[in-house]
Parts: C-alpha cells; sequence; structure tokens
C-alpha cells in the first residue's frame, strides 16, 4: 500500500484504508487526503476596559471563550464565537479595573468533541483605572450617577458608604444622604489593586418639592398661632422643621 503513515489502520471490506496526516491510498487505487490534526492557542492581552483574546494557530469552528475574576468561577461570563480564520481577535470588555481574570478557550467539533486550547498563562490582570474613564451622568432622581466602560460595581466610595446601585449595566449611582445636601458630594474611585486613587465631586442642591398645605393670608383666622415650616424633597423623601417661622395675627379687639 502506498503512503503509509503508521499510524492507524483500518480494515475495510473494499480494501485497507491508512488514515494518517497525510495522503493516502486505498488498495483500489483512490486517493484520500486525512484531515490535520486539531490545532487551538490564544493569547490575552490587557486593553483598556477589558481583556484581548487572540485565537490563533486554530481550526475553523466554534469556540467558547470564558473569563472569570481569580477565585470566583460564579463570575464567568461565557462567549461562543464561530471562528473562519486560523487568526481572530476578540475583545471582552466593561470588566473591573486592575484585577486578575481566570480564562480558558475550548474548541467544539460537530460531534460534541471539545479541545482545551493551550496557553502559557492562565490569569491575566486588567490595567488601571483612569479619571476619564468615567462620566456624570443623569440616570436615576435624587441619585449621582457615573457611567463607564468598565465594571466600577466595586469601586465607588463615599464617606458615609452610601450603597450604590445599578441603573443599566454601564452606569452605577448614589444617593446622597440628607446631611450631603446643599454641599458638595464627594465620590472616590478605588480598587483593592489599582494604584490610582482619584475623585468626583458634585454640588447636591436643594431640590424644589410641593408643600402639603398652603394657605393664603386673608384666610388666617386672628388669634390663632399657625407654623411655616420649609420642607426639602428629595425624591419621595421629605426633611422637615429645617426652617419654622411662626405667624400670629392679632387684632384690636379682644378675644
Amino acid at each position: 500500500m502506498e503512503g503509509l503513515c503508521g499510524l492507524e489502520v483500518l480494515l475495510l471490506w473494499a480494501g485497507i484504508i491508512t488514515l494518517a496526516n497525510c495522503q493516502i491510498t486505498t488498495t483500489a487505487g483512490q486517493q484520500i487526503t486525512a484531515s490535520s490534526p486539531l490545532q487551538c492557542s490564544y493569547t490575552v492581552t490587557p486593553i483598556r476596559f477589558g481583556l484581548q483574546i487572540d485565537i490563533t494557530s486554530s481550526t475553523p469552528g466554534h469556540y467558547s471563550i470564558n473569563i472569570n475574576e481569580e477565585g470566583r468561577p460564579g463570575t464567568g461570563r461565557p462567549i461562543t464565537v464561530q471562528q473562519s480564520n486560523q487568526k481572530s481577535s476578540y475583545e471582552i470588555k466593561h470588566l473591573k479595573p486592575c484585577t486578575d481574570y481566570e480564562h480558558s478557550v475550548t474548541y467544539r467539533n460537530r460531534a460534541g468533541e471539545e479541545k482545551t486550547c493551550s496557553y502559557t498563562e492562565k490569569k491575566t490582570r486588567t490595567t488601571e483605572i483612569s479619571k476619564d474613564d468615567i462620566e456624570d451622568v443623569s440616570c436615576l432622581p435624587g441619585h449621582v450617577c457615573y457611567r463607564s466602560d468598565w465594571d466600577i460595581s466595586s469601586s465607588l466610595s463615599t464617606p458615609n458608604r452610601n450603597p450604590s446601585v445599578r441603573c443599566d449595566n454601564k452606569t452605577f449611582c448614589v444617593k446622597p444622604g440628607y446631611d450631603d445636601i446643599c454641599s458638595d458630594f464627594t465620590t472616590s474611585f478605588t480598587s483593592e489593586n489599582c494604584h490610582n486613587v482619584f475623585s468626583r465631586t458634585t454640588n447636591i442642591p436643594v431640590e424644589r418639592g410641593r408643600v402639603s398645605e398652603s394657605k393664603l393670608v386673608s384666610e388666617l383666622e386672628p388669634f390663632t398661632d399657625y407654623s411655616c415650616i420649609g420642607q426639602i424633597k428629595n425624591n419621595t423623601d421629605t426633611i422637615q422643621n429645617t426652617t419654622a417661622v411662626h405667624v400670629r395675627i392679632d387684632c384690636d379687639t379682644q378675644e
């Protein structure tokens, strides 16, 4: 038999076929070129807001990219891609800054067989966050909101440790406390492994609200005590007794 490569011999009634990574010839004189073995490797490069995955020396087909914070498999973000070329690049953004991410790339063929692509490192750290990476936006009434292509969910810090809430996938908001009204509200941005720490300062104005009850001067009754209490509406909450003015109308007549 011509073209024997010595890897595997398959006996068939029609003849003997040798499967190998080369061109072979059956006993009937038919030439067959066996498929090449699966090649799969990748590299990871930190970029702004995340990581770039380059799949190289690969067989075209379906690939699964998985990225999670080191030691936290539950934060995994599996992404399935269809690769038609031997080399393709994929950007995974909205990750946390200065954070170690574990990663893997897996190839799956039509038969459901999987192969883990090779790479020298199993984790990569994202880059530092900068002040220009964060934008002040209006999203929730009564809140101070920030938008970023980074995941800043664990990077916000306020003096009173006000909890942050998500407005959308890229926007986080902090609700100032009563003591922050009519003052400068400062939010710091930091991460456990980041070296740069910076802050944003926003002045919290008095918000206009409806009074609970109003009376004209002509409607006031004589010899009656009235209190005019200033109120500040902050979203659905009300701060009362900020300023109290007592009004009493006395007439010349006797009670």
